[in-house]
C-alpha cells in the first residue's frame, strides 16, 4: 500500500520577498521566506538546496534576484527541520535558514523560514515589544540527562525587566521561531525586574524575587502554568522557609530528576539554585536551593527551599553548571562553578556540589557541599561571562576588575581536578557585560562594554572543535549593545534580546546569528 504524502512548498517570486506557495489543495505545508533588512542574502548564490530529513532538492540560480520555486513530496507524518541553503559555484554554503522540528502534516498556518548569510547577525523580522534590561529569561524546555540537545528547546520566555522610563513590564512574552513572531502571555501578578525565572517542566515556570518599580526587593514566589485559556498563576504556593527577598541571583538548573521519589505519590520534577545576588543586607553571601514537586494523587504542586552559605559574597558573578565524569541519570553528580563578583578577601571561585540520592521512597538526600577553590585562579572580576563546553569544562571570559580594568583574558576550569588554565588575551577586544554562547563547534562572544565605556558593535567567533577556543574572526552586530541576553533557538541559531545601544537607548531590536564560520 502506497504511503500517503504531503507537499512542502517554498515559493519565492523575488528573492527576499514574502510569498507563500500554494497548490490549491489541502495537502501542503506552506512556507514564506524572510531575509534580514539591508542584507543581500543571496549574493553569490548559484544553487538553492532544500532539505527535509533524507530528502533533498536543488535548483540553479542565474543571479541574486532570480526567482525560484521549490516543492518537495514528503511521507505523511515524518518529522525533521526544513533547511534551505544557498551554495556558491564551489559548493560553499553562503546563506542558510532552518525551521524548528516540524511534522509532515497539512497546515493552514503559513510557517516562516528566516534565511541569512552564515557567520553574520541579521535583524529578526520583528522587534521586541519593549526595550529593557534586567529581564528574566527561561527556556520552554530544559536539558535532558542523556546529553542529546536535539529539539530540547522550543521557545524562550522573558519576564519583567527595566525600561528606559524606569517602569517594570507586567506582561511576559516569547519569541516563536516557527513563525518568527512575538506572543504575549498572562500578566505577572507582581511585575519585577532582576528576578529568577526557572522552567519546572514543559510549560510550567517558577518565578522568584526581584525588585518592583520603587526598587523594593521582593521575596515573592509564583508558579506559572498552562491552561485551556492560556497561562495562569497559582496562588498560595507552599514556600518552606521564611521570605528571603532577593534580586540579581544567578540561576542554575539542576534537573530534571525523573528518578527521585520513585514509588511515591510525589515527583520532584526539577530543582534549582539561586546563587548570590542582592538581599536586604546588601550583597548576598548565600544561595537558595528550590525543589519543585508534583503530587500525582492530589494534582497540586509543592515548592520547597533551603538556604545555604557561600564561602564568599557574590554580585555580578556567574554560576555555571557542569557534571563529573562519572555522572549518570540514575546517580547525577552536579558541579557548579561560582566565579567572580566577590568583595575584598573573598575567593575568586568556589565550587558547589550536588549529588542527590534517594535513601527511601519519601526522602531525598541532596548531598550539597560548598568549597573555595585554591589557589585563586586570577583577579576578582565582575561582568564576565561563562559557558560549559562540550567536554564538560567551563570557559570564563572577559569582565572588569575592581580598579576598572576591562579584560580580554579568559580561564578554563576543569571539573575533573578543579584546575584552572589561563588563556591571556583570548579576546581581540576587552569587554564586560557581554554574552557567550556555544553553537555546535562555534563559540560566540557578543557585544558588551569596551574600555571606553561604550557598547561594542561586534561579536568574536571562536572554534571549539578541538577543545580550547581558537579565535576565528569577528562579525558586526546589527546594533551595538551591552547588558543584553543571548538565547539559543531551535533553528540552530542564537538570538540577542534587550540591552542598551550606543546612543544609550534601550533597544527593541532582536538579532539572529547564523553560524557557519567554522567548518
Amino acid at each position: 500500500m502506497k504511503n500517503r504524502t504531503i507537499h512542502l512548498i517554498l515559493t519565492v517570486l523575488t528573492v527576499g520577498a514574502l510569498q507563500a506557495g500554494c497548490r490549491g489543495d489541502d495537502d501542503v505545508i506552506p512556507f514564506i521566506l524572510v531575509t534580514p533588512e539591508q542584507q543581500d542574502t543571496f549574493a553569490g548564490v548559484s544553487e538553492i538546496r532544500l532539505t527535509f530529513g533524507e530528502k533533498t532538492q536543488t535548483q540553479a540560480l542565474s543571479g541574486s534576484d532570480d526567482k525560484f520555486t521549490l516543492e518537495m513530496e514528503l511521507n505523511l507524518g515524518g518529522a525533521s527541520p526544513v533547511i534551505l541553503e544557498g551554495l556558491s559555484d564551489g559548493g560553499e554554503v553562503i546563506c542558510r535558514g532552518q525551521s524548528p522540528l516540524i511534522n509532515a502534516y497539512a497546515t493552514v498556518e503559513t510557517l516562516t523560514l528566516f534565511v541569512s548569510r552564515v557567520g553574520t547577525f541579521g535583524r529578526a523580522p520583528i522587534d521586541a515589544p519593549l526595550g529593557a534590561t534586567a529581564m528574566a529569561m527561561a527556556n520552554y524546555e530544559v536539558e535532558d540527562w542523556d546529553d542529546d540537545d536535539n529539539n530540547d528547546l522550543n521557545a524562550t520566555l522573558w519576564f519583567g525587566g527595566l525600561t528606559a522610563d524606569a517602569t517594570v513590564p507586567a506582561q511576559p512574552f516569547y519569541y516563536d521561531s516557527y513563525f518568527h513572531e512575538i506572543y504575549p502571555l498572562a500578566q505577572l501578578p507582581e511585575p519585577r525586574a532582576h528576578m529568577a525565572a526557572m522552567n519546572i517542566d514543559g510549560g510550567y515556570y517558577l518565578l522568584y524575587g526581584g525588585v518592583d518599580e520603587a526598587g523594593t526587593l521582593s521575596g515573592r514566589l509564583d508558579i506559572m502554568e498552562p491552561g485551556s485559556l492560556g497561562f495562569t498563576y497559582q496562588p498560595d504556593v507552599d514556600y518552606a522557609i521564611e521570605q528571603s527577598a532577593r534580586a540579581q541571583g544567578q540561576v542554575v538548573i539542576l534537573g530534571p530528576h525523573p528518578a527521585l521519589l520513585a514509588g511515591y505519590d510525589q515527583r520532584v520534577l526539577n530543582s534549582f539554585l539561586v546563587v548570590g545576588g542582592r538581599n536586604a543586607d546588601g550583597v548576598a553571601c548565600d544561595y537558595l536551593h528550590f525543589a519543585a514537586a508534583y503530587h500525582t494523587s492530589t494534582y497540586d504542586w509543592t515548592v520547597t527551599a533551603q538556604q545555604r552559605s557561600l564561602t564568599g559574597c557574590r554580585l555580578g558573578h556567574t554560576a555555571t553548571r557542569t557534571k563529573s565524569a562519572t555522572s549518570t541519570t540514575a546517580a547525577p553528580e552536579i558541579i557548579v562553578l561560582v566565579y567572580g563578583g566577590g568583595e575584598a578577601g573573598d575567593p575568586v571561585a568556589e565550587i558547589l556540589r550536588v549529588t542527590p540520592v534517594q535513601p527511601d521512597v519519601d526522602t531525598i538526600d541532596w548531598g550539597m557541599s560548598e568549597s573555595a577553590v585554591t589557589p585563586d585562579p586570577g583577579t576578582m572580576v565582575s561582568g564576565h561571562a561563562a559557558v560549559t563546553l562540550s567536554d564538560r569544562r567551563i570557559l570564563v571570559i572577559g569582565g572588569v576588575t575592581a580598579d576598572g580594568t576591562v579584560l580580554a583574558d579568559a580561564v578554563i576550569y576543569d571539573p575533573d581536578d578543579d584546575s584552572f588554565t589561563p588563556l591571556p588575551g583570548l579576546l581581540d577586544t576587552p569587554r564586560f557585560g557581554h554574552t557567550v554562547t556555544v553553537l555546535g563547534d562555534e563559540l560566540v562572544v557578543a557585544g558588551g562594554t569596551g574600555t571606553d565605556g561604550l557598547p561594542l558593535g561586534d561579536a568574536e567567533i571562536f572554534s571549539v572543535a578541538d577543545g580550547d577556543p581558537a579565535w576565528v574572526g569577528s562579525t558586526d552586530l546589527v546594533v551595538p549593545r551591552t547588558g543584553h541576553q543571548s538565547f539559543p533557538m531551535s533553528t540552530g541559531t542564537m538570538g540577542l534580546m534587550g540591552g542598551v545601544d550606543a546612543a544609550g537607548e534601550f533597544t527593541r531590536v532582536i538579532e539572529i546569528y547564523t553560524p557557519g564560520l567554522v567548518d
